[in-house]
C-alpha cells in the first residue's frame, strides 16, 4: 500500500512539490508537530487509563463481535487493513522530501532498513516491556516525542521564512555544526530541528513551543489528578453504601 501511495504521489504531485517545496515542508512539519504534540500529551495519561481502556475495549470488542458472525470477521480485516493504509500515508510523507531531493533508486534501501530496525525496536518492547517501568518508558518517549516536535515546529518556521524572503534578524551562524555538510548534523536536524543558524523567528518560536506545551501538560495533568481523585472518593462512597445497605438487610433479616 505504502508503495502505491508513493508512486501515485511521484507520478501526479512531482511538480508541485518542485515549485513550491518550502511551503510544502514547512506545512507538513507544522502540521506532524501538533499531531506528535498532541499524541505525546495524550500518553502521559496511559498508564492510568490502561485498566480502563483494557475494560472498555474488551467490552465493545465483545458486544461489536457478538451481533453478527460475518461482521465480526470483517471487522477483523478491516481493522489492520485501516491501520496499513495509514502506515502507507505516512510513508508518503516521510519519504517524499528524501525522494526529492535524491534519486528514487537510493529509496529501496533505506527502506529496508527502516522496516528492519521497526521489527527488532518491536520486539525488544514486546519482549522487555515487563522488565521496564510502565511509567518510566511513557515519560522517556514522550520526551522523544516532544523534543523532535519542537524540531519540526522550528523548521516549519524556517520554512516559511524561506517562502517569505525575509528571515528576520539572524541571532547566530556557527562555522560548524552544519547539517548541510555534515552527515551527523544532518540527523540531528532530520530528528531534532537543529540547524548552525538561528534567527529571531526560530529562537523565539522554539521555547515558545516550550512554554505553551510545558503549560497544557500541568493542566491536563492537574485535571487528570482532579478526576481520578473524584472518581476515587465516588468509588469508595459506592462501596461505603453497599456495605451499609448490606448490614442493614442482615439486621433486618435477624
Amino acid at each position: 500500500i505504502g508503495a502505491v501511495f508513493i508512486t501515485i504521489f511521484y507520478t501526479l504531485a512531482r511538480n508541485l512539490w518542485e515549485e513550491s517545496e518550502p511551503i510544502w515542508e514547512g506545512t507538513l512539519s507544522l502540521i506532524a508537530s501538533v499531531v506528535i504534540t498532541v499524541m505525546s500529551v495524550g500518553m502521559l495519561r496511559v498508564a492510568h487509563w490502561r485498566k480502563k481502556w483494557e475494560d472498555k475495549l474488551r467490552g465493545a470488542t465483545e458486544s461489536y463481535l457478538g451481533k453478527s458472525e460475518s461482521g465480526g470477521r470483517w471487522s477483523l480485516v478491516l481493522l489492520p487493513f485501516t491501520v496499513v493504509c495509514r502506515e502507507g500515508l505516512e510513508s508518503v510523507i516521510f519519504m517524499a522530501g528524501i525522494g526529492f531531493e535524491k534519486s528514487p533508486t537510493g529509496l529501496p534501501i533505506p527502506i529496508v532498513l527502516g522496516i528492519a530496525s521497526g521489527f527488532i525496536i518491536g520486539w525488544i518492547i514486546y519482549h522487555g516491556s515487563h522488565k521496564v517501568s510502565l511509567n518510566i518508558f511513557i515519560i522517556t518517549t514522550t520526551t522523544l516525542l516532544l523534543f523532535i516536535a519542537a524540531g519540526l515546529f522550528v523548521t516549519a518556521i524556517g520554512e516559511f521564512q524561506e517562502v517569505s524572503k525575509n528571515p528576520g534578524i539572524q541571532l547566530w551562524s556557527l562555522n560548524c555544526c552544519d547539517p548541510e555538510s555534515d552527515n551527523f548534523w544532518r540527523i540531528m536536524h532530520s530528528l531534532f530541528g537543529w540547524n548552525n543558524k538561528s534567527t529571531v523567528g526560530t529562537f523565539c518560536g522554539y521555547f515558545s513551543y516550550w512554554i505553551v506545551v510545558i503549560v497544557i501538560i500541568l493542566i491536563v495533568l492537574r485535571r487528570a489528578r482532579n478526576k481520578d481523585f473524584k472518581e476515587t472518593n465516588e468509588g469508595t462512597s459506592d462501596d461505603l453504601e453497599k456495605k451499609v445497605d448490606h448490614l442493614i438487610e442482615e439486621y433486618e433479616t435477624k
